[in-house]
């Protein structure tokens, strides 16, 4: 009989490429053949390791190779943990048109909890976060404080970040901690133009939060 073929998979059982920005930029290029090879990695283990990224090259191998160095270049920049015992390494989730990781590992929330935290200005509000792509590789980053408002940030690459809330813009910078279900756990520190300070968490469950509230909302810098 031999080894079965392998058989097409749905959108739904790969709710990261269709969902993520890097994933959504992955489906976006050519899949093998004279036009390049695609490749999507991802940290691992998941709930240390911060890293998604997706990338080409002029064959799979050079696809596959560009994509992992490219992840271990994130995970160093975010100071996960190095490689080795309880450390970060990274895998290689899709390459082409092939998924190469188990289904657990394409999990993505289109929506997680989020918190905003300013003593400077009493907020402490529970908020939802979506997340898409934005321009030169920049993340944007929606906050539904209430319905039809919601606050818009822009991540860069480099951890850079600026917010846009009710007309008033705050920059800062963000740190991040791993991937829970596909999505980045990430604290932002921001600083409004008059010098209000506020914290935004993202990807803690109410649980989580509670349990690390005092950490999380522990003023650092921007």
């Amino acid at each position: 009989m031999g080894p079965r073929p392998p058989r097409p998979a749905e959108a739904a059982a790969l709710p990261i490429l269709y969902g993520s920005p890097e994933g959504r930029r992955f489906l976006s290029r050519p899949a093998g053949g004279a036009q390049g090879s695609r490749a999507f990695a991802l940290g691992e283990p998941a709930d240390i390791c911060p890293a998604r990224v997706e990338t080409g090259g002029p064959s799979p191998d050079a696809a596959a190779s560009a994509a992992l160095e490219a992840c271990f270049a994130a995970l160093e920049a975010a100071d996960a943990p190095p490689p080795g015992a309880q450390g970060c390494g990274c895998r290689l989730a899709a390459l082409d048109d092939a998924a190469l990781a188990a289904p657990d590992a394409f999990d993505y929330a289109p929506g997680v909890s989020a918190r905003l935290v300013s003593p400077d200005l009493d907020i402490d509000v529970d908020l939802a976060a979506s997340e898409a792509a934005g321009p030169d590789g920049d993340r944007v980053v929606a906050l539904y404080p209430s319905p039809g408002a919601p606050a818009l940030i822009l991540v860069s690459p480099d951890g850079a970040a600026r917010m846009l809330l009710h007309g008033r813009e705050w920059t800062g910078s963000r740190t991040v901690e791993g991937l829970s279900r596909g999505r980045y756990r990430e604290r932002i520190a921001l600083v409004r133009d008059d010098g209000a300070r506020a914290i935004l968490s993202i990807g803690w469950d109410p649980v989580a939060y509670a349990a690390e509230r005092r950490r999380l909302t522990r003023w650092t810098g921007a």
